[in-house]
């Protein structure tokens, strides 16, 4: 039987912290998900990319399933971050640019989550169907900011989920264009992105006199 962490060249390899390995786990599942497949990829793929045994895996987690789900929390728990707050006091072309701001990033950060999104839609598979829920999640938040403003009068917008889907959707756009970008210029293009786009939004659905 292999040992739990496996050697190179006969030295032990430095055992990681507990934290350390299961997030080492979750993203070398992720990878192999996004690759080939969830249907496809079983936990003895996961562990051999990981260079570890499958009774490790199970340590941490009772089933690949249960892998999956916690990739999905952990997604869904980065869009706590993305400012969807109402804020009065703030002209709202700032906050609704701070909102494509913040999804653009946790997109970024899930790019790998986004592609076997796509890839299980195409296949017709439950797992699609499950990850298309982080997205309705954010649809409904933003749906909600929008109504929030309308109710003020800030603006005139009667389907605040059609606004959530295009704001969601310029978030989305752009960082699929810009995925390849380095950090300093993805930032750059961003802030002039994100206040193009939020101006553009906000004109088109001020109340007119």
């Amino acid at each position: 039987m292999m040992p739990e962490e496996l050697v190179d060249d006969g030295k032990p390899r430095a055992r990681m912290s507990g934290a350390d390995r299961k997030q080492q786990l979750l993203d070398v599942a992720l990878e192999l998900f996004s690759r080939q497949g969830f249907e496809r990829t079983t936990v003895r793929d996961i562990a051999n990319a990981a260079e570890v045994t499958d009774g490790l895996i199970y340590r941490y987690f009772a089933s690949k399933e249960e892998l999956l789900a916690e990739v999905v929390d952990r997604a869904r728990r980065r869009l706590e971050d993305v400012p969807i707050r109402y804020d009065p006091d703030r002209p709202v072309i700032e906050v609704l640019s701070d909102v494509i701001r913040g999804l653009a990033n946790s997109i970024r950060a899930n790019l790998t989550l986004v592609d076997l999104h796509w890839g299980e839609m195409a296949r017709g598979s439950e797992v699609g169907i499950h990850l298309t829920a982080i997205r309705e999640d954010v649809f409904a938040m933003l749906g909600d900011l929008l109504a929030q403003y309308a109710a003020a009068g800030t603006l005139s917008i009667t389907d605040p989920i059609l606004g959530a889907r295009l704001l969601a959707s310029t978030a989305f756009s752009f960082t699929c264009v810009n995925r390849a970008e380095c950090a300093d210029s993805w930032h750059a293009l961003l802030a002039e992105w994100s206040w193009f786009a939020a101006t553009t939004f906000v004109e088109g659905t001020r109340p007119r006199s």
